[in-house]
């Protein structure tokens, strides 16, 4: 029976702690669903509950006067589908100020927040891989940070990563194009990113250098809310030497009453074979869902997802063909 590191619940029961101050928020999310899987490749279907990324952490700041603030978060991803075993997501201190935010630690990456986090609104893992054959590491351990403020909607960020740990766990392990492993001196990982918003209208673009994993990626995003109608999209495009795969991701939204439906589209082209798929380049995954909000924290939710082709979380580590149906509830605090 797999135990929570004894290090892991000392520093959960000392976050908890630090929730008493009055500056401090504890929050969370427990996310559960019973999914169906059809698993085409291996001609299999079975069903299972599982965790969709429930958390539990406290974030809060400190007023030092002079316009400066220290902030703080720190994040456990909980297990509640099996163990209830915790694992770091974010732990991260800083300073904000007239000058923006400059912050240390584990956190998310500027390029998530400017390519990932608009079309972040699916509510099953499974129905959510689209941005992650290629976006990954969205959260960057070891990272130095810098957030600009606002300037007439526009914004940057700029994130800077000396340690090769700060793939995390991102399954990004190894070199990407095969070559020797990546020697640096100096920054390991970089994140440079671009975001607006103006009333309804949000975009980013972002690009990033993984000198450890050795490859580039550049990705850009943008959503319009038309009233009821919301449409998201992305694009990404990664430079692997050999090959240069790109990903396009599209979700429409549209509210009535307590209700959203979400139908989307992604397709990713790998630029080169995939093993065990022939000389196929190119797999789609059509998503469907519905969700509906019995209050701003409880929600239940329907998801479909057909994938030509699934990610195990790390960079284009593809798996099997399969079907998803997601039927779950979310409750947040």
């Amino acid at each position: 029976m797999t135990r929570t590191s004894p290090i892991a619940c000392a520093a959960l029961a000392a976050a908890l702690a630090a929730a008493a101050h009055a500056d401090t928020t504890l929050y969370g999310s427990l996310r559960l669903s019973v999914d169906y899987i059809d698993d085409q490749t291996l001609d299999q279907d079975y069903s299972d509950v599982r965790d969709n990324a429930s958390r539990l952490g406290v974030k809060g700041s400190e007023e030092l006067g002079g316009g400066l603030s220290a902030v703080y978060q720190y994040e456990f991803g909980v297990d509640a589908a099996n163990t209830g075993n915790t694992k770091g997501r974010l732990a991260w201190v800083g300073l904000k100020g007239g000058f923006g935010a400059l912050s240390l630690g584990r956190q998310w990456s500027p390029y998530y927040n400017a390519v990932g986090s608009l079309s972040d609104v699916w509510n099953s893992d499974d129905t959510a891989i689209g941005y992650y054959f290629l976006g990954q590491p969205h959260r960057i351990s070891n990272a130095l940070i810098y957030a600009s403020p606002d300037w007439r909607g526009f914004s940057a960020q700029l994130a800077l990563a000396p340690d090769s740990d700060a793939l995390g766990d991102s399954g990004l392990t190894g070199q990407v194009r095969g070559d020797s492993p990546a020697e640096e001196d100096d920054v390991d990982l970089w994140d440079l990113a671009l975001l607006y918003q103006s009333g309804p209208f949000k975009a980013g673009v972002a690009y990033r250098d993984n000198r450890s994993a050795d490859y580039s990626l550049w990705g850009a995003s943008a959503s319009y809310a038309f009233a009821d109608l919301n449409l998201i999209a992305t694009y990404q495009q990664a430079d692997l030497g050999s090959s240069e795969p790109w990903e396009a991701d599209l979700t429409a939204e549209y509210r009535f009453g307590n209700n959203i439906l979400r139908a989307g589209y992604a397709r990713l082209d790998t630029d080169a074979p995939v093993a065990d798929r022939g000389s196929e380049t190119e797999f789609d995954i059509w998503k469907l869902g519905w969700q509906y909000n019995f209050s701003r924290r409880t929600r239940v939710f329907v998801e479909y997802a057909d994938n030509e082709i699934a990610t195990g979380g790390g960079f284009l580590p593809f798996g099997a063909e399969y079907d998803n149906l997601s039927v779950g509830m979310r409750h947040d605090f």
